[in-house]
């Protein structure tokens, strides 16, 4: 496990594993080769989506209100089919969040992915929007991150 993680680093690494739990990489591979291959290019052309995109980590991990439901909220709300996530412009009010506060957001979000990809955790990915792909090295770590990290207190008084 590699020692330092910021707690920002930590939190990214525990999003991307959530959705890579979620995942068939080996089905998306073929469907993507299969796509492209519709276009003429070869199976070295796919690359694969992200585990999480940055989007979805400002929402998240910033609180950020979003202008248009993300990917995932359209699946869950809607049942649409999002293998790969379909993104369509921006999805924040950058005035109404405040121009300076999302500035410095979204600077500590590539900084810490730019961190994390010098480590070999993540590699960066981009499907119409960028995100990170947790490698192997990252997935053991976020791993093992999640089993020190004890689930939340939930009441059961509701």
């Amino acid at each position: 496990m590699p020692r330092g993680l910021s707690d920002l680093q930590k939190r990214v690494l525990a999003m991307a594993l959530e959705r890579r739990r979620g995942r068939d990489l080996d089905a998306e591979r073929l469907e993507g080769e299969r796509l492209i291959a519709k276009y003429g290019f070869g199976p070295e052309h796919y690359r694969a989506a992200p585990d999480v995109y940055h989007p979805e980590m400002l929402a998240q991990l910033w609180g950020f209100p979003t202008t248009t439901p993300l990917p995932a909220e359209r699946a869950a709300r809607w049942g649409e089919n999002q293998t790969p996530p379909r993104w369509y412009g921006h999805y924040f009010d950058r005035d109404a969040i405040g121009r300076a506060e999302y500035n410095r957001a979204t600077t500590t979000l590539w900084r810490t992915v730019a961190r994390l990809e010098a480590r070999g955790l993540v590699l960066r990915a981009s499907y119409r929007k960028p995100g990170v792909l947790l490698t192997d090295e990252g997935l053991r770590a976020a791993e093992t991150l999640s089993a020190a990290t004890p689930p939340p207190l939930h009441s059961f008084n509701r």
